[in-house]
Order: C-alpha cells, then sequence, then structure tokens
C-alpha cells in the first residue's frame, strides 16, 4: 500500500514516520510541519535508494550499507532546536557533482515555484546550510527615471557567519517595465531588490543552473512578439512624461514615427518601446524635429 504524499500528511502523522527513520522526537516537535514533510519525503528517496544499493551489493558487502551513489538524493539532517541542521549524514562538498542536487532537496514543497527557489527559501536554505546570515543589506545603484526607462539597479549584500568567520556574497539585478510584466512594473525597486537577493543568494549556494522564482516573476515568457502584446501602463505614463516635459505633441510624435494610432493605449508593447526610445532619444540631444512641439 503507498503512503500518503508528506504535504498531505498531518504533522502527528509526520512526525510518526520521522521517528522510525531515528529522529528524536523533542526536536521533531519544535519543527514546523512544512519542514517535516520535506524530511519525510527526503528520507524515503534516501532510504529507497539505500535499500536499492544494498540489495544490488549484498554478495560484495553483507555487512554495510554503502553511502548513496553519485546522483542519487542525501537524507537531510534533523532540525535542532536552534534550527541548525542537526545531526545526521554530512552533506556533499560543495564542489561534488551532487552538490546542487542535495541543496535543491532540502525546500519545502511551498518554497519552490515550477521548480525555481523562492527567495525566502533561499534565505532558509543559505542559513542552513552555510551559517547564520549576520548582515543582509541593498543598495539602489539606479533609482527610477523617465530618463532611464523607469528602470531600478540595486546590489544585495549578504553576510553569512560560520564558525567565527565571516564570507559575504552579493547580487546585482534590475527591474522596469521593458523585464517585467505590467503587475511587476509598478515597483522597479522592490523587484530589483528581490532578484539581487536571489542572485546573491544563488552564488553563495553556488547554484549555478538554477533561477530563483522572482528572478524570472512578472518576465515576458520566452518566445512571446512583442508585437502582439499591448502596451503596458508603465510605458504609457512613461511616454506621457517624456512628453510633457518636451512639450511634443503625442500624436504628431505618432505620425513621425509612421504609427497609424493616435491613441497611445492602443499601441503594441513594442510601439511603445519605440516611443519612448525616440523621446529620450530626444531629450537627450536636446533637439525636437520640426513639427512634434504643442502648439500651446
Amino acid at each position: 500500500m503507498s503512503k500518503s504524499a508528506p504535504s498531505r500528511m498531518k504533522k502527528d502523522d509526520l512526525v510518526a514516520e520521522l521517528l522510525e527513520y531515528g529522529y528524536t522526537h523533542d526536536d521533531l516537535m519544535k519543527a514546523k510541519r512544512r519542514r517535516l514533510a520535506q524530511l519525510v519525503a527526503e528520507n524515503r528517496k534516501g532510504h529507497a535508494a539505500a535499500e536499492a544499493m544494498t540489495t544490488a551489493t549484498a554478495r560484495e558487502e553483507p555487512d554495510d550499507t554503502p553511502p548513496p551513489a553519485k546522483g542519487e538524493s542525501y537524507t537531510a539532517r534533523a532540525p535542532a532546536a536552534d534550527g541548525s541542521a542537526g545531526d545526521g549524514p554530512e552533506p556533499p562538498e560543495m564542489t561534488a557533482p551532487n552538490w546542487a542536487q542535495y541543496v535543491l532537496g532540502q525546500f519545502a514543497d511551498d518554497e519552490l515555484d515550477e521548480q525555481n527557489p523562492r527567495v525566502e527559501g533561499l534565505r532558509r536554505v543559505a542559513e542552513l546550510l552555510l551559517g547564520e546570515i549576520v548582515e543582509e543589506e541593498c543598495d539602489l545603484i539606479q533609482c527610477p527615471d523617465p530618463a532611464n526607462g523607469m528602470r531600478a539597479s540595486v546590489k544585495a549584500r549578504i553576510t553569512f557567519l560560520k564558525e567565527g568567520l565571516t564570507k559575504t556574497f552579493t547580487g546585482l539585478a534590475d527591474a522596469g517595465p521593458d523585464n517585467c510584466t505590467d503587475e511587476f512594473g509598478r515597483f522597479p525597486v522592490a523587484m530589483a531588490e528581490t532578484r539581487a537577493k536571489g542572485r546573491a543568494f544563488r552564488v553563495a549556494l553556488r547554484l549555478r543552473r538554477v533561477v530563483a522564482a522572482e528572478e524570472v516573476a512578472g518576465m515576458p515568457l520566452d518566445g512571446e512578439n512583442l508585437d502582439e502584446q499591448a502596451i503596458q501602463v508603465g510605458q504609457v505614463n512613461i511616454i506621457s512624461i517624456l512628453a510633457e516635459r518636451q512639450k511634443v505633441a503625442i500624436p504628431a510624435m505618432l505620425k513621425h514615427l509612421e504609427i497609424e494610432k493616435g491613441d497611445l493605449r492602443k499601441l503594441t508593447r513594442a510601439e511603445g518601446l519605440l516611443v519612448a526610445k525616440s523621446l529620450n532619444e530626444m531629450r537627450e540631444s536636446g533637439e525636437v524635429p520640426e513639427g512634434l512641439r504643442r502648439k500651446d
């Protein structure tokens, strides 16, 4: 009879199963349910792998249980009272081929979005494996402004303390209407900050081929045609501000660019990018073509 999925089990049932794997009752009762569900899932995989390996090598090594083979899951450590990894098998070296697989095995189901770890999960796992986080700061490198297309750039800095030594990791990211959907593009600074932290945690955990969920959240899907997407509210606002500052008549600007639409809201995203780029070039050069200025 197959066992229930850990994510659907009650905490008492999760604790009972983990007790069978050798964990202590006091430590388990201090852990949250999602952490217990994660441990159950990992131990089931580890137990199945160990059984398969033992069967395959029983004749050669009848008295010993071999270690997990390359590429197989590792059993996570039991949670300790202080929230650390606790006792259990040591993780592989960070230079080992299966390091990334081990790290990804530490995330709870609700810390993943389409297999991409969320920043909150990256933070917890990083502290679990690398040490206490003693500093987590961000610097705003570029403020969003119509002149830069309302793009924000942020640098994150995260410092870990382990065994009396500190180590710092950084991450850079930006966000704006051109790399976020309208829902997220309204908050470029917050989005850039979250993305920068995600990158810093990925660097710290050496997850080179893994992207944080927040880094792709709000991004246009690969293969999307900008000519088929409606202009975003953020783009309309940028164009309106740039045009107002230079006293450019938007209908005349659209005609100048051979866009046969008199209303900004009817433009495509690609057309909006073209208009914003042209207005920004005019701002930088200080020259507005004849016939584009408003008559007021």
